[in-house]
């Protein structure tokens, strides 16, 4: 008996998926060309144009450049025009089916180039605008550039920021490899002058735009103080400062006050207000030092010339003598200044036993960065001793020249010393940003 099969079940089979078709999108198309209209340049001067293309995303293959007179001025491949003689052309920019036109206008190349400045001296974090002058009827591009670098920079545009104190040469240099410079003066915002003026004290401040003279010497001296302050623009001190008595310190202090407005005369004792009313030579000299506002100081006081400070040391006890007498250098007025971490002694000419005593009232307060040595050309080693200077500075002249002994004995230690005679160094001038101090002198 033949036995019946099972059904079989026929399988089930999904049915098959069309197939999916990305839908076409049509490639970006640009919309424009964004050049410049109007390039002028000199003959002989290139320029790279740097066409963009918008929208950013569009398809365009390559740039074309086409000039329409290049006997004018020719375009390369990639875009540069070159200047060839005076006339115009037109460049055409073409990308995909889109196109621009730069108008190029070539005038003659500059034979020379000079620098406008307003002014030629900067303080710190000032701007000055230089502009480069090219003579008339030409034209071309320029570059601008600052040696030693740090003391200013200098933008494309030719802006010039101070940085710090010091002389920087400007220089602008065109296409064609004319050039032109300025000198620049950064001032920084503490200078101090130990001027050449024979055996004398003569010693000049600045903070800021505020200005501070100490003593001079005998007359003519004073007059010449006053010459060179003005011949610095210097037109007003907030303070004269005569150190004591003696003809060879505030003996020019008259033509000083006659010449240049003070507010405050500063003054260890009332006779030395008395012998500057004295040593006036004319009726503008009496006058200035009759109206004159005297202030005497006394150890502990302290006044503020811009950010530095003077601090009163001494004198502590006052000599009686003559003030012509020599015992007066006792009696000279002795300042501390400080300026940030730079300090400067500033003496007069304060005797051995004067510094004596102010060290022991204070012990330690001599210490200072810079040593004006009391006396000129003295031997004060107790004052080199306390001070422990990193500089002295003898205010002298040829003929009184300081101590070999004394001059080793400051090197010795790894000090410096400048002898403001004209067979030495002349003046000394010194500048600190608050930490380093900078030094240079002038025969």
């Amino acid at each position: 008996m033949e036995l019946a099969a099972e059904p079989t079940e026929a399988p089930t089979v999904a049915p098959t998926a069309a197939p999916t078709v990305a839908p076409t999108v049509a490639p970006v198309q640009p919309e424009k060309i964004v050049v410049p209209e109007n390039v002028v340049l000199g003959v002989g001067e290139k320029l790279r144009l740097a066409p963009v293309v918008e929208p950013a995303d569009a398809e365009y293959g390559k740039i074309t450049y086409k000039s329409s007179r290049s006997r004018y001025a020719g375009v390369s491949v990639h875009g540069t025009i070159v200047a060839r003689r005076k006339g115009s052309t037109v460049v055409t920019v073409k990308a995909g089916g889109v196109k621009a036109k730069v108008k190029v206008t070539v005038k003659p190349a500059p034979k020379t180039v000079s620098v406008k400045a307003e002014r030629t001296t900067l303080n710190l974090g000032e701007t000055l605008q230089l502009t480069a002058a090219l003579p008339a009827g030409t034209t071309g591009s320029y570059t601008w550039s600052a040696e030693p670098e740090g003391i200013v920079s200098v933008s494309d545009e030719g802006l010039v920021t101070a940085l710090k104190g010091g002389t920087a040469t400007v220089t602008v240099k065109t296409y064609n490899k004319k050039k032109a410079s300025v000198e620049l003066t950064v001032r920084p915002d503490f200078e101090i002058w130990f001027l050449n003026i024979g055996r004398n004290d003569g010693i000049l401040v600045r903070c800021l735009d505020e200005y501070a003279f100490f003593d001079s010497g005998v007359h003519s001296w004073g007059v010449k103080a006053a010459n060179y302050m003005r011949s610095k623009g210097i037109t007003r001190l907030k303070y004269y400062i005569g150190t004591h008595a003696h003809r060879d310190h505030v003996g020019g202090a008259p033509a000083i006050l006659a010449a240049i407005p003070t507010d405050y005369v500063v003054v260890s004792h009332s006779g030395t207000a008395r012998k500057i009313r004295d040593f006036a030579e004319n009726d503008a000299e009496r006058k200035a030092t009759r109206a004159a506002s005297y202030y005497t100081v006394r150890p502990g006081r302290k006044f503020g010339l811009g950010d530095a400070e003077f601090e009163v040391l001494g004198l502590i006890t006052i000599v009686n003598c003559d003030t012509g007498d020599g015992l007066e250098n006792s009696n000279s007025l002795v300042l501390k200044l400080t300026y940030g971490e730079t300090t400067f002694l500033l003496t007069g000419d304060a005797t051995g036993t004067e510094l004596t005593q102010i060290e022991k009232a204070n012990p330690g307060c001599l210490r200072a960065t810079v040593l004006k040595n009391p006396h000129h050309n003295g031997k004060q080693m107790f004052a080199l001793q306390k001070c422990n200077p990193q500089i002295v500075v003898f205010s002298t002249d040829n003929a009184s020249q300081p101590a070999a002994d004394v001059l080793r004995y400051i090197t010795k230690y790894g000090r410096k010393y400048y002898i403001t005679s004209p067979n030495r160094d002349g003046s000394v001038f010194m500048s600190s940003d608050g930490k380093e101090l900078s030094v240079r002198t002038q025969y």
